[in-house]
């Protein structure tokens, strides 16, 4: 999916908006791309200069009505440093959320004036309208070029909408005769926009539930290729074992996040962990309730897990009972003895808390080397000698 909009949901959510920061940190994970015609760009900075001037004038009028007040000088310099500053400040935003800002295709003039003079769709009855076509020729051009993505145009314009608010008829036949057809969506704010990927996705539609319903994905996901990547079967404590059941990853348990001063998050996890070996009344079984908690970094990416216990559950009493009823009837029949049984009752519980205490380790070192891995896969690269 590739996302353009037009100048007026960018002036009507700042990019720092909840929604506007949901659509940033999904992006990836959902295969979107956020583009920003050119046009869009300069015409939302031609806006925050206009109010700019305003401010610089009315700072003036005050300035010459009481020139006793000292400060004047220093506040109109650093409105004019700001103002200068709007574009390029924009476009940091704009590349701090993900988006390309893309220009223009390159329309011949008479082509514009043809368009303008045929009043054709998103010009004005009055026939003004180049920026809104070059925005429309930008969505063209990206669905001709992108023929299997699918292309949505976000815009508030009345001259983009129909009487019903949908996307103008003359628009969605002129998109059906450039292909694009089916493939493009039509909404009128980032936060309708936002709304219906989350509706799509079962995700709560307000940016905070979404966030921590995601946020707790991506923990879930961090766990499986972290904690689970390599088999705990490879330990020598655990080998005997037949089956070890790692949990899925929507049986992984995760709380509720607290926010550190940095921004980050500690989000606190729990899930369970088995281990069997033999059949019918000899089958071993281990059971761990494995707890911790994993740092998510503030643009929302796990970066580092720690297992706080990890404890073995007690056995169930129907595993009581076929142990009992199995051992019952071995010394009965005289085919064991009752003092060996006793003997490798115990020798079997030693063995399953060797494990336990094996898998804890294996859990605590195979994270520490995942996270070590993470580190040294992100760290900036040395200079060349001699700079």
């Amino acid at each position: 999916m590739i996302v353009l909009f037009d100048a007026n949901p960018l002036v009507a959510a700042p990019f720092h908006d909840p929604w506007w920061q949901v659509l940033s940190r999904s992006r990836g994970d959902w295969n979107i791309e956020l583009y920003i015609p050119e046009v869009s760009l300069l015409e939302v900075t031609a806006r925050a200069e206009r109010r700019a001037d305003e401010r610089i004038a009315k700072l003036k009028a005050l300035s010459s009505e009481f020139p006793e007040v000292e400060g004047f000088a220093e506040a109109l310099d650093r409105l004019r440093t700001e103002r200068e500053g709007i574009e390029g400040e924009l476009r940091e935003k704009a590349a701090a959320i993900g988006a390309t800002i893309v220009p223009p295709p390159d329309v011949p003039h008479l082509e514009m004036v043809r368009r303008q003079t045929a009043r054709k769709p998103p010009c004005k009855p009055s026939g003004d309208g180049n920026r809104d076509t070059l925005n429309w020729l930008t969505v063209l051009r990206t669905g001709v070029d992108h023929s299997k993505r699918q292309i949505v145009w976000v815009s508030d314009d009345k001259d983009f909408k129909s009487d019903k608010g949908k996307l103008h008829p003359a628009l969605l036949k002129e998109a059906a005769d450039a292909g694009l057809g089916d493939r493009l969506l039509f909404f009128t704010s980032v936060e309708a926009l936002v709304q219906h990927l989350l509706e799509e996705r079962g995700l709560p539609k307000d940016p905070e539930g979404a966030r921590l319903a995601m946020a707790a994905g991506k923990v879930q996901d961090y766990l499986v290729n972290t904690v689970f990547a390599t088999g705990i079967a490879a330990r020598d404590e655990v080998a005997s074992f037949d089956v070890l059941i790692h949990p899925k990853r929507d049986s992984i348990r995760i709380g509720e996040a607290t926010r550190e001063t940095d921004g980050s998050e500690l989000w606190p996890f729990a899930f369970t962990f088995a281990a069997m070996s033999g059949t019918g009344g000899q089958r071993t079984v281990i059971e761990c309730d494995v707890e911790g908690r994993v740092t998510v970094s503030p643009d929302g990416t796990p970066v580092d897990a720690f297992i706080s216990s990890v404890r073995q559950r007690p056995p169930s009493l129907l595993q009581v009972f076929g142990k009992v009823l199995t051992a019952f009837s071995q010394t009965r029949n005289g085919d064991r003895d009752i003092n060996q049984l006793i003997a490798e009752s115990q020798g079997q519980m030693q063995a399953e808390l060797r494990a336990v205490s094996a898998i804890e380790d294996h859990l605590q070192e195979e994270i520490q080397q995942r996270v070590d891995q993470h580190k040294c896969d992100n760290a900036p690269e040395d200079p060349a000698p001699g700079r």
